[in-house]
C-alpha cells in the first residue's frame, strides 16, 4: 500500500485508441486500501509497469460499461486467479450490469465459482457510500448514457443509462473522478474538492475552468485525451488552481 493517499494514472486514453495510452484506468491508494477505478484496454499492462502487485488491489469500481472503461476487466480478473490470490474482490458496477458481466465472463470460462477467492458483484447505487478501509466513495449518476433511451437501437434491450462520477473522502481530503459525462452540470457535487480528476473529451474546457473556479478546486487532472488533443494548447482563463494533462503512469500525491 502507498505511504500516503494517491492516485496513478494506469490508462489516460479515451474511447479512441492511441499508441501511447492505455484506455481508462485509475488506481487510488491509501495506506490502508487500494481501489481499481475503470479498466479499459490496455490497464492490466500499465498496471504492471507501474510496479504494483495485483494482490493488493481490495475493489474494483466500474464507471459505466462502454468498452474504454471495462473491456480490460475480464483479463485483469484472470490474472488475479493466476497470481493465486486467496482474499475476496468486491467489484462494483452499474445494477444493469452485473448480470450480463457475470455471463459474459462465463462465456469466456472465467467462472469466479473457481477462482480460489471470493468475488462480489455489486450494483451501484447512487448516492450510497462505499466503504473502502478508512476511504468513503460516494457514486453520482451522471447524464453520459441518458440520450440512449428511447433510442430504436436500444429496444429489445435493458439498458438503463447508468454511469457514474464518484466523490471520494480520505481522512481530510475530498477529491473527485469524473467517469465520462453528459454535461458539467452533472459535476455541482464537485463544489470545495481539492482535486478533480475530469475526463476532456465530452466537454469544452475553457467552461470547465470557469466551472472549477467557481467550484473553488484546487487541481483539475485531465483525463480522456483522445489522439490529436492539445493538452498544452488550452488557455486556463480565471482558473487559479493547477492543470495537470494525464499520462499514463502519472502519480498525483492527493495531500498536496
Amino acid at each position: 500500500m502507498s505511504r500516503t493517499a494517491t492516485w496513478t494514472i494506469l490508462g489516460s486514453g479515451g474511447g479512441e485508441a492511441a499508441p501511447d495510452r492505455a484506455s481508462s484506468g485509475h488506481l487510488l491508494e491509501t495506506p490502508e486500501t487500494s481501489i481499481l477505478f475503470d479498466c479499459g484496454d490496455g490497464v492490466t499492462g500499465s498496471f504492471l509497469r507501474s510496479g504494483k502487485r495485483y494482490e493488493e488491489v481490495d475493489t474494483i469500481i466500474v464507471s459505466h460499461t462502454h468498452p474504454d472503461h471495462i473491456c480490460g476487466l475480464s483479463f485483469f480478473l484472470q490474472q488475479l486467479y493466476l497470481a493465486r490470490r486467496l482474499r475476496e474482490l468486491a467489484v462494483y458496477l452499474p445494477a444493469e450490469a452485473v448480470a450480463g458481466v457475470r455471463s459474459a465472463l462465463a462465456l469466456q470460462y472465467l467462472f469466479v465459482e473457481r477462482f480460489g477467492f471470493p468475488v462480489r458483484f455489486i450494483g451501484l447505487k447512487d448516492n450510497q457510500s462505499i466503504p473502502c478501509n478508512g476511504a468513503s466513495i460516494i457514486p453520482h449518476l451522471n447524464t453520459h448514457l441518458t440520450a440512449h433511451r428511447g433510442q430504436p437501437w436500444a429496444a429489445g434491450v435493458e439498458n438503463t443509462g447508468e454511469s457514474y462520477s464518484f466523490e471520494m473522502v480520505y481522512r481530510t481530503l475530498r477529491f473527485a473522478y469524473s467517469g465520462d459525462i453528459g454535461s458539467l452540470d452533472d459535476l455541482e457535487f464537485c463544489a470545495g474538492c481539492r482535486s478533480l480528476f475530469v475526463e476532456s473529451t465530452h466537454i469544452r474546457l475553457p467552461e470547465l475552468y470557469a466551472r472549477a473556479e467557481s467550484w473553488r478546486i484546487r487541481r483539475l487532472v485531465l483525463l480522456h485525451i483522445c489522439p490529436g488533443f492539445d493538452t498544452g494548447g488550452e488557455v486556463t482563463g480565471g482558473f487559479s488552481g493547477e492543470v495537470l494533462p494525464a499520462e499514463d503512469g502519472l502519480v498525483v500525491p492527493l495531500d498536496r
